[in-house]
């Protein structure tokens, strides 16, 4: 899992303009932290580790963080920054979305910052919309929700 760990850092650490918050920063990179917490789904290339999420679908679970019981929710989201733009968030975006179905789940959540602008795009074309009133203040930033009605 540290090869996933570093995959998600970087995925937030590298981007322009990121607002570190060393705690959280710390956070991303401890993939191992989310098992048996969700869902710790990760995109293979043969043995190579090329994108990582975590997948709440447990109400009151440490990492559920939007609070609705019918909801589940897409944590620490990355794909290998030398792999973006070849499908692999958007399938792994599918999987999320076709386990939540497939629970009985009403709604997909997430949460993600202005900067980064190639997930927002892949969120919205895949049908996920803005809800500025489950909006997250972070430190140095937003996060923005998003929802996706099933």
């Amino acid at each position: 899992l540290v090869r996933a760990g570093e995959i998600v850092r970087d995925a937030y650490l590298l981007l322009p303009g990121y607002p570190s918050d060393p705690e959280y920063d710390v956070q991303l990179e401890r993939v191992a932290d989310r098992v048996g917490h969700g869902t710790v789904l990760l995109a293979l290339d043969g043995d190579e580790v090329v994108g990582c999420l975590t997948f709440v679908t447990e109400p009151g679970s440490l990492y559920g963080d939007v609070g609705d019981p019918a909801g589940a929710v897409i944590r620490m989201f990355g794909v290998d920054r030398s792999r973006q733009g070849e499908g692999i968030g958007a399938q792994m975006l599918e999987w999320c979305i076709d386990d939540a179905r497939g629970l009985g789940r009403a709604r997909v959540w997430l949460h993600t910052i202005e900067q980064m602008v190639g997930a927002i795009r892949l969120y919205e074309r895949r049908g996920f919309r803005r809800v500025p009133e489950h909006d997250q203040p972070f430190e140095g930033a937003v996060g923005l929700a998003y929802v996706l009605n099933l």
